[in-house]
C-alpha cells in the first residue's frame, strides 16, 4: 500500500457497544510532519514501519515499528516523522470505549505500549475484507489488541473489575449518565454511601471529580449521537442528561474546543 487509505464506516451500533468511526492507513506522515491535530474520538494506532516522535502536552515519546498508542478524545498532539513512519489507526466512540479506557487506566494524554509487532498481520488484514465487513473487522482488532495488552500488563483486570467502591460508583454513573437527576444524592441513595465518601474515593481512584466525569461521558455520548446523524442541539442535550441546552453548549465547547453547532456542521456534512 503506497497511498493513504481512509474509510468512514457506517455507524449502526447501540451506545453500549463500540462505534467505529473511521479507519486510516497513514503513509505520508512526511507531508504533514509535526502538524498539530486534535482528537474528537478515541484513536488506537499501531506503527507499521519506520520511526517517529509523538508529542502530547509537552511530552515527547519515540515511536517505532510495533508500538501501539491510544489517544482519548480532546487531546492535542503531533507526530514527527524521523524515519519514514507509517501507521494505521482506528477511531471509535461509545460507552464500551469508556469502559475499556477505565479498565486499562488509559492516561488522559495518551498511552503507549511497546513491542507489539506480532499484531501487525492482523492489523494489516483489515484492508483485505469487503467494505461492508470492515466495521466488524475493526472492532475485532480493537478488542483483540486490548486483550493482548491485558495479557501482558493487566492480568488481574477482570478479577478487580467492579469489585471496589469506586468501580461500583463509576458503573452506576455509566449506566445512568443520561438521567438528568444523576448527582451525588442519587448515587448516595442507590449505593448507601455518604456523599462525601463517594466524592473522595472516586477522585482518589480515577483522578477526576464525579461532576467532571459525568460531564465527560455525557459529551462523549453527544459526539456519538451527532455522528449518528442527530443535529438538534436541544434534543442532543436532553438525550445526554442536560436540562439546559445553553449549559450543554458551554460544557461541550469546554470539552471539545468548539461549540456543538460547529461540531455538527463538521461531522454531518454531505
Amino acid at each position: 500500500m503506497e497511498e493513504n487509505i481512509c474509510k468512514f464506516l457506517p455507524n449502526y451500533k447501540a451506545d453500549n457497544e463500540i462505534n467505529i468511526i473511521n479507519l486510516v492507513y497513514e503513509t505520508k506522515c512526511n507531508e504533514v510532519d509535526g502538524a498539530v491535530k486534535r482528537t474528537s474520538t478515541y484513536r488506537m494506532h499501531i506503527v507499521i514501519e519506520g520511526e517517529g516522535v509523538l508529542n502530547v502536552s509537552g511530552t515527547s515519546t519515540e515511536l517505532k515499528k510495533g508500538d501501539v498508542f491510544i489517544l482519548p478524545p480532546a487531546v492535542t498532539f503531533s507526530i514527527e516523522n524521523t524515519q519514514n513512519i507509517k501507521y494505521i489507526y482506528i477511531s471509535y466512540l461509545g460507552i464500551k470505549a469508556n469502559y475499556l479506557a477505565e479498565q486499562f487506566r488509559l492516561d488522559k494524554n495518551g498511552t503507549i505500549y511497546h513491542d507489539f509487532e506480532s499484531l501487525l498481520p492482523i492489523w494489516k488484514s483489515v484492508f483485505d475484507v469487503p467494505n461492508d465487513l470492515s466495521n466488524i473487522r475493526c472492532e475485532s482488532i480493537l478488542l483483540y489488541t486490548f486483550s493482548e495488552i491485558g495479557k501482558r500488563f493487566f492480568v488481574d483486570a477482570t478479577e478487580k473489575k467492579f469489585s471496589s467502591a469506586p468501580e461500583k460508583i463509576k458503573k452506576l454513573i455509566d449506566d445512568n449518565f443520561s438521567d438528568s437527576t444523576l448527582n451525588l444524592e442519587f448515587l448516595s441513595s442507590e449505593l448507601s454511601y455518604h456523599p462525601k465518601y463517594i466524592s473522595s474515593v472516586f477522585k482518589k481512584e480515577f483522578k477526576t471529580s464525579i461532576t467532571d466525569y459525568i460531564k465527560t461521558i455525557r459529551i462523549q455520548h453527544a459526539c456519538t449521537l451527532i455522528k449518528q446523524g442527530l443535529t438538534s442541539v436541544k434534543n442532543i442535550s436532553h438525550l445526554c442528561g442536560f436540562n439546559d441546552s445553553l449549559y450543554f453548549s458551554t460544557v461541550f465547547k469546554a470539552k471539545m474546543g468548539v461549540p456543538p453547532k460547529d461540531y455538527i456542521k463538521e461531522h454531518t456534512a454531505d
